[in-house]
């Protein structure tokens, strides 16, 4: 599900996660852990990777980078 079909139904699915747990915020690895329907559970995390860099291109979520380099999604505010 790498094409771009695929990263948009993903960056959709995380928009939704998102509209539901406005004050969600994690890793790639607790995106697709915990923020992905069942029916994604085949996604990679590159596909995670790929949605949520369109995402924050589109300023709908920010990367923030901690001082241990852990990198957290949330959305914007």
């Amino acid at each position: 599900m790498a094409d771009a079909a695929g990263v948009e139904a993903v960056a959709g699915e995380i928009g939704r996660y998102l509209d539901a747990h406005p004050d969600a915020a994690d890793t790639v690895d607790g995106v697709l852990q915990f923020w992905l329907p069942p029916t994604f559970a085949s996604v990679s995390r590159e596909t995670v990777e790929r949605a949520l860099d369109v995402l924050a291109a589109r300023r709908e979520i920010v990367r923030r980078t901690h001082a241990d380099g852990t990198v957290i999604y949330a959305r914007q505010r």
